[in-house]
């Protein structure tokens, strides 16, 4: 799509032991095609683990990386990357069916203050929104990568200053949709994030390696008469068909495809979710609150 020029790409992974692997993918050409260069944007909380990986990555030579930088917060205001990958961490693969049926009934009874995993991905997901805010993303193609992430990608859209849609969202479920339920228990990280490569260098091209199997994508769905704590339309990723219509482009096919339980569940946890951040939001301005009184006794 953007083969005569270097492609800047902000990627933000939540766990450090999958770094080796995406970059792998993308140094490769296996995401972004064989053809486009890449100007990386590394983003993390360690800066010398940051700064090792990008000495690693030298060291391997990727004819295909042109740059590497390095950010644990975004200094640069002006920042514009042509796409950003949030990979996020296992939440559910490692677990077995009952502990995955504790985390998912910890997130629709809304007990998620109690379980540290879900608990971990409002807080990333805020994070990462709240260090992307002055960032120029107009043009981006954002991708949430890994387990439970539909209810991430609606997180992380609530919280951006302007809601962004379906054409710069997308979601990749590791327990949905690309990654059917028993391959994501049975298979390892690395095919996870193999298959999540494969399937975006689809949307990317807009070629479809498979013309007899469908395409997934977890695309966003605004729901106009509920809203949220701030007011805005609640959007809801859901997992569906799509058409692959261009480079990094598609049109969807929910309408003749929908799972009504897949979406009902997604609309649980995605409602649950956005009530616990609600939350978790309100408890810290009242912990500021009361601190400011305390410093000023």
């Amino acid at each position: 799509m953007w083969s005569n020029k270097d492609l800047t790409v902000l990627l933000c992974v939540e766990n450090v032991d999958d770094w080796d692997i995406l970059l792998n993918q993308l140094g490769s050409g296996e995401v972004f095609g064989p053809n486009q260069r890449l100007s990386l944007i590394l983003q993390g909380c360690d800066q010398s683990q940051l700064e090792a990986l990008s000495w690693d990555l030298q060291d391997c030579a990727f004819p295909l990386i042109s740059g590497v930088s390095t950010c644990t917060v975004f200094a640069n205001a002006g920042l514009q990357p042509d796409a950003v990958m949030v990979l996020l961490t296992n939440r559910l693969s490692n677990k077995t069916e009952k502990q995955t049926g504790h985390v998912r009934s910890c997130l629709n009874n809304l007990n998620l203050e109690r379980d540290y995993d879900l608990l971990g991905l409002v807080n990333y997901t805020k994070s990462i929104a709240e260090k992307l805010a002055d960032c120029n993303l107009n043009n981006a193609r954002i991708v949430m990568l890994g387990d439970i992430a539909h209810v991430a990608a609606s997180l992380f859209s609530s919280y951006l200053p302007t809601p962004l849609g379906a054409v710069h969202i997308i979601a990749l479920d590791g327990m949905e949709g690309i990654l059917p339920r028993q391959l994501a228990h049975n298979r390892g990280q690395m095919s996870k994030v193999t298959r999540f490569c494969h399937a975006l260098r689809q949307l990317w091209s807009g070629q479809q390696v498979h013309q007899d199997k469908r395409v997934e994508l977890g695309t966003k769905f605004v729901d106009t008469k509920q809203n949220n704590v701030n007011r805005k339309p609640t959007g809801y990723f859901f997992s569906g068909s799509v058409n692959l219509t261009g480079p990094a482009t598609f049109s969807t096919r929910l309408a003749f495809d929908s799972n009504l339980n897949h979406m009902a569940k997604v609309k649980a946890e995605t409602d649950a979710a956005i009530a616990l951040a609600a939350t978790v939001d309100g408890v810290k301005n009242d912990q500021d609150f009361l601190s400011y009184q305390v410093a000023h006794l």
